[in-house]
C-alpha cells in the first residue's frame, strides 16, 4: 500500500477521475421512469459529494504538487477505467437510499395531511375561506388571510417551521443536485431587506405600530375586548430579536415551493382527481403506489416493457384516443370536433362535434333544463337549443292539443236523413228549426 504523500495524492486524483467517469457513464443511460430517474439523481449526487470531499483533502498540496503530476501522467498514460477493477467500492458508497411516502408517490406529489390538520386545528383560515385538503393545498403559500392575531402565536410560528422543514426535506429528496441551502440564504437576506424597508406582507410596521398596525380608537371610544386585536403573546417569544424573526419561514416556504416548480400544482390535481375516484381504482391505484415504493432501494434494471412515459406533448388540446395519446388533426376535422354548439337551456354549454351535440338531448342535463322551464321532454323539442324557443313551442303545443280536445269537435249529431253534424253546428241548426 503506497505511503507517500505522492502516491496518496495520485491516489485521489485517480478515484476523481473514476468518479467523473462514472457520472458520465450514468447520464448517458436512458432513465425510462420516474423511479430510475430519481435513483439517477441521487448517485450522481453522491458521487459529486465523494469528489469534493477528495478534492478538501487535496487542496492544501495541490498547486504545490501539480506540477509534478502533470509530469508524471505525461510519462505514464493512465489506461480507462471505468470498467477497471476499483469502481465496485464507489459504486457501493453511491447507490442511494431515499424514502418516501406512499402520498408522495416517489417524489410526485406532497404529502400534506398532517400539516392540514395542523392549520384546520388552529384555526389560520380566514374566516369564511374553504378549509378542505384541496383548498389548502392550491393555497399553501398563501399567508395574507390569516388573521394577525393568530400570526403573533407560538402555534403559527411551530407550524411555518414544519412547513419550512418537510418543503426543504421534500426538496433535498427529489432534487439532490440542487443547493437548498444557497437558494434559502439568499431568500432570507431578501426577507430581511424588506423587513427593514418595511415591505414585509402584513408587517408593515414591523410589529411596532405605524402605516400597518390597526387604526387607534377614537377619543372617548371603549375598547371592547371582543372587537379589539388580541395582544401579543410575548409570552412564546424570548426577546424582540425573536420576535422579528417570526415571519422569515414564509419566504422560505413561498421560495421552496417555487423551487419545487408543477409539484403542488400537481399534488391539488391528484387530490381533486381521487375525490372521484371509486375504492377499487384507489385500491389499485395504492397497490401500484406500493410495489414502485417496494424497488425504490434495490439496484434493479430499467424494465424493457416499461410504458411510463412523460407528459403527453398535446398543444393543440385534442382529444386522447384509446391509446392515451392525441388523436391525429386530420380526424379531429373529420368529426367536426372543431365546431363548437351551444345550448342554453343547458346553462349555455359548449359541446365539440355534431355526435355531441345530438347525444347531449337525452342526457339529463339538458332533460333537466326543460324541467326547469316547466317543459316535459318530447322529440318536438330535439334541436331546440334557446329558451325563447323551447317556451313559444311549449306554448303552440299545448293550444294545439287544447283545440283537438275540444268536445264541440269531438262529438256528433245525425239528423232524419242521415246528415252528420258536429255538436256545435247541431245545436245552431236546431233552434232554427231546420232539423
Amino acid at each position: 500500500m503506497a505511503t507517500t504523500l505522492l502516491e496518496l495524492t495520485r491516489g485521489k486524483h485517480e478515484d476523481m477521475e473514476r468518479l467523473e467517469r462514472l457520472i458520465v457513464e450514468d447520464l448517458r443511460g436512458e432513465a425510462r421512469s420516474h423511479r430510475d430517474k430519481l435513483l439517477q439523481s441521487h448517485r450522481v449526487r453522491a458521487y459529486l459529494d465523494a469528489i469534493q470531499k477528495n478534492a478538501a483533502d487535496l487542496v492544501r498540496t495541490f498547486y504545490a504538487k501539480l506540477k509534478e503530476v502533470r509530469a508524471y501522467h505525461k510519462r505514464f498514460p493512465s489506461e480507462d477505467v471505468t470498467e477497471g477493477d476499483g469502481s465496485a467500492p464507489l459504486r457501493a458508497v453511491a447507490e442511494p437510499s431515499v424514502s418516501f411516502s406512499g402520498e408522495e408517490a416517489l417524489g410526485r406529489y406532497l404529502d400534506l395531511t398532517e400539516l392540514h390538520a395542523v392549520w384546520v386545528n388552529g384555526r389560520f383560515a380566514a374566516p369564511g375561506a374553504p378549509t378542505d385538503y384541496h383548498s389548502y393545498v392550491l393555497g399553501l403559500a398563501e399567508f395574507g388571510g390569516v388573521p394577525r392575531p393568530r400570526r403573533r402565536s407560538q402555534a403559527w410560528t411551530d407550524y411555518l417551521e414544519r412547513l419550512s422543514a418537510y418543503l426543504l426535506s421534500f426538496h433535498e429528496r427529489t432534487q439532490p443536485l440542487a443547493d437548498a441551502g444557497a437558494q434559502l440564504a439568499e431568500a432570507d437576506a431578501a426577507f430581511e431587506r424588506a423587513w427593514e424597508a418595511g415591505a414585509a406582507p402584513g408587517w408593515e410596521d414591523r410589529g411596532e405600530g405605524g402605516p400597518g398596525a390597526p387604526a387607534p380608537l377614537a377619543s372617548g371610544q371603549l375598547a371592547l375586548p371582543a372587537a379589539g386585536p388580541e395582544p401579543l403573546d410575548l409570552a412564546a417569544f424570548d426577546s424582540a430579536e425573536e420576535l422579528e424573526l417570526l415571519e422569515p419561514e414564509r419566504a422560505r416556504v413561498a421560495h421552496l415551493l417555487r423551487a419545487l416548480g408543477t409539484v403542488q400544482a400537481d399534488t391539488a390535481g391528484r387530490v381533486e382527481k381521487r375525490q372521484a375516484m371509486t375504492a377499487e381504482e384507489l385500491a389499485a391505484e395504492q397497490a401500484e403506489a406500493e410495489e414502485e415504493a417496494a424497488g425504490l432501494g434495490a439496484a434493479a434494471e430499467p424494465a424493457a416493457d416499461s410504458d411510463e412515459e412523460g407528459p403527453v406533448y398535446n398543444p393543440l388540446k385534442l382529444p386522447l384516443g384509446w391509446d392515451g395519446r392525441p388523436i391525429p388533426y386530420w380526424l379531429y376535422r373529420l368529426h367536426g370536433l372543431n365546431i363548437e354548439f351551444k345550448c342554453e337551456i343547458c346553462g349555455n354549454a359548449s359541446y365539440w362535434g355534431r355526435r355531441a351535440y345530438e347525444r347531449h338531448f337525452k342526457e339529463a342535463q339538458h332533460q333537466q333544463g326543460l324541467r326547469t322551464l316547466g317543459i316535459p321532454w318530447s322529440k318536438e323539442f330535439y334541436e331546440v337549443t334557446s329558451i325563447g324557443d323551447a317556451v313559444a313551442l311549449w306554448k303552440t303545443i299545448r293550444e294545439r292539443r287544447k283545440a283537438q280536445a275540444a268536445p264541440e269537435a269531438d262529438e256528433e249529431f245525425e239528423d232524419d236523413a242521415g246528415n252528420v253534424y258536429n255538436k256545435k253546428t247541431w245545436l245552431d241548426l236546431r233552434r232554427q228549426g231546420l232539423v
